[in-house]
């Protein structure tokens, strides 16, 4: 051994990087936001008793009582679905014809199926959702701003899987529905 070898020369010391700490903590934030902002934006979309009652309003204020109602009902029981296409023709606020994908179904066993009785079971969904004290199930409407007559409903039961949806399009009857052409 040499004596007078000189003793071997360490680095100088490197501050211990932190940087794996910003990127999991960035990670932690982003992934809190992931969950947090779809919860957000159902709730925003839940529909409240106020909504219904300011389209109900214009409905009574501005709906027409002469209409043809065609909607479709999306209907999902006990994990079975069932898709159907109704058309409603709507004179005096009464209904005269119903017919069911195609199939014309006596008008007096549909007298619920217009506007109003629409407005109707949609607000008894609510009530039976804010009835229940606990967190309620899912709704949600999009109304017509003109005339308040609904043009989406979604009510989906908490925890079981059933479900309703209406896509609703509402069209003023043509002049001529109730002569013949000639």
């Amino acid at each position: 051994m040499n004596r007078f070898a000189m003793p071997p020369q360490s680095s100088p010391l490197r501050p211990v990087s932190r940087r794996w700490v910003w990127y999991f903590l960035l990670l932690a934030v982003m992934s809190a936001a992931a969950i947090t902002l779809p919860i957000i934006y159902n709730i925003s979309l839940q529909l409240r008793p106020e909504e219904l009652a300011s389209a109900r309003q214009r409905w009574k204020a501005n709906g027409p009582r002469d209409y043809d109602l065609q909607f479709q009902e999306k209907i999902t029981e006990h994990g079975e679905s069932s898709d159907s296409e109704w058309v409603v023709k709507v004179r005096d606020g009464k209904v005269t014809v119903v017919t069911c994908d195609g199939e014309t179904l006596p008008a007096a066993d549909y007298p619920d199926l217009t506007v109003d009785g629409q407005f109707a079971v949609i607000e008894k969904g609510l009530q039976l959702d804010l009835a229940t004290g606990v967190r309620r199930n899912y709704a949600t409407a999009a109304f017509d701003l003109g005339d308040g007559h609904p043009t989406h409903y979604v009510r989906r039961v908490r925890g079981s899987g059933d479900r309703l949806e209406w896509n609703v399009n509402l069209k003023k009857p043509a002049e001529d529905d109730s002569t013949e052409k000639r």
